[in-house]
């Protein structure tokens, strides 16, 4: 058999799927993928495993030869790529693959009744950001294959950057848990398999990565203050206490309710055994307007300005917003004002991190305590990373923004020094480092510079304390790039954000 000697079933003008001779054929274009109806692609039993973007399938073909007992299917929608799978397959006389000439997605969402497991061999990166929104891993496509993989999710690459994504959006969805532990990643595995891009990157001196994941199964629980606290007979693999704390956020303050969360919290333990995931937060990160709502709540809220800049002067400075005095600021002037709205963010998250830190005191020791958040409403990258950066959540793991070994990180002002023009600064470098890097806040910086080989500041948000801080870390054999003016360090490098 040639290559040639396959050929597209139907026109355009009269596509549609066609399965036969080993081969299912989905169309682009086609709206009407919905009404197929699921049904097994092979005659027996055996377990099925799938290879999404198999390229010219090598690694699959060699798979299903070596495994009779498995059933495979391989998913490329180039059509030149799936005639060379498909002519090596009969060629070869394997039975027990059939090929997908198609995209990933319709075939996962609707085409695709239950695999065993599902690998993902180099796929196509799109590293220019333009181009992002065309990665396979995100949003829907992640959930549709929670519901069909039934044991493993392999993902092989090259691209840092895109395994850093794939680890977030995974474990951001909270529907896959990591086989591996964190930081998640591990090298190619002797007798994986090998393939063209494989030996290419090799060859080249790439770090190829492996991330391995398998299906969770998410145990929602009622723990507000209306719940009955009746607990169904269930068993799970991450589970999301709902304290209701996304939809009755100024009830952090009352420390009653703590009480009523304790007695929850002290039940869900008695009933079921210790679990390794507790999910106690999954909402929103900018919850301004439901937490500060009264002249009280603005009252707390300058008391901790006050903390924070010590003087209306500071204030001024930083952050551009004009007042005679702590007390006279407005609430909804503040909620306009860039600067003054993340401040409010600041100081509800700050809240907000305390109060969970105390029930996360509650659980055991060896339970792995989770928060979500939707960035909604977020402007920009920097605030985000103020607002979750690790001094906040030490204790806490934050599902979706979990980082692979890099080492490389970028400097974090301290609050005082973030100012709207910093802000910017550091949203132009997030943009430009592609690269996975850590984000080390500057206060603790000294705490982890061992794990990195070079720092990107921005000079003009350093604190003296910082920059000794920098001394040290080039004493060490660090190495510094600057944004701004030169710090004066031994291994220093102007880094510009256009670079």
């Amino acid at each position: 058999m040639k290559p040639s000697d396959l050929h597209y079933p139907s026109s355009w003008e009269q596509r549609s799927p066609h399965l036969g001779d080993q081969i299912l054929f989905i169309p682009e274009f086609y709206s009407n993928h919905h009404l197929w109806e699921k049904r097994p692609f092979f005659d027996d039993e055996n377990p099925i495993h799938v290879e999404l973007c198999s390229g010219n399938g090598e690694w699959i073909l060699d798979r299903a030869e070596e495994n009779p007992d498995v059933n495979w299917i391989a998913v490329e929608m180039k059509f030149k790529r799936v005639r060379k799978i498909w002519s090596k397959m009969k060629n070869r006389g394997i039975k027990n693959l059939l090929v997908v000439c198609g995209k990933a997605e319709p075939f996962v969402k609707y085409y695709l009744k239950q695999a065993k497991q599902v690998f993902v061999n180099f796929p196509d990166p799109w590293p220019k950001r333009r181009h992002a929104k065309n990665r396979l891993f995100q949003g829907e496509f992640i959930s549709d294959l929670a519901t069909c993989v039934t044991d493993e999710l392999t993902f092989v690459s090259d691209d840092s950057c895109y395994t850093q994504q794939v680890v977030r959006e995974m474990l951001g969805s909270k529907r896959w848990h990591s086989l591996v532990k964190d930081p998640y990643v591990e090298n190619l595995e002797e007798g994986y398999g090998g393939s063209y891009f494989q030996r290419l990157w090799k060859d080249l001196g790439r770090n190829i990565s492996m991330l391995r994941f398998a299906p969770s199964k998410v145990v929602k629980l009622d723990l507000s203050l209306r719940s009955r606290l009746d607990f169904p007979e269930v068993q799970g693999d991450l589970w999301h206490l709902d304290l209701g704390l996304d939809r009755h956020l100024p009830r952090m303050l009352d420390t009653m309710i703590f009480q009523s969360y304790r007695l929850g919290i002290g039940h869900f333990l008695e009933t079921y055994e210790v679990p390794k995931r507790i999910i106690l937060y999954d909402g929103s990160l900018d919850f301004v307007e439901e937490m500060i709502r009264t002249d009280v709540d603005m009252l707390a809220f300058t008391d901790w300005l006050k903390d924070e800049f010590k003087s209306v002067d500071n204030l001024r400075v930083r952050t551009g917003i004009e007042t005679e005095a702590f007390v006279d600021l407005e609430r909804q002037e503040m909620i306009v004002h860039t600067m003054g709205r993340q401040l409010m963010r600041l100081y509800c998250v700050d809240v907000l991190s305390n109060y969970l830190h105390r029930l996360s005191a509650l659980l055991p020791e060896e339970s792995e305590v989770l928060v979500r958040f939707d960035y909604t409403g977020v402007e920009s990258e920097s605030m985000i990373e103020q607002l979750l950066s690790s001094d906040r959540f030490a204790h806490l793991k934050i599902l979706g923004r979990e980082i692979i070994p890099s080492n490389r990180a970028i400097c974090l002002p301290s609050d005082e020094m973030m100012s709207e023009e910093i802000v910017k600064q550091l949203d132009e470098i997030f943009y430009v480092v592609r690269a996975p890097y850590k984000v080390i806040p500057e206060g603790t910086f000294n705490e982890n510079w061992h794990e990195i080989d070079e720092v990107i500041v921005v000079s003009q948000a350093l604190s003296n304390v910082g920059k000794r801080m920098l001394h040290g870390f080039c004493a060490a054999g660090g190495r510094v790039l600057t944004c701004g003016e030169r710090v004066g360090v031994v291994e220093e490098e102007t880094w510009k954000v256009s670079g």
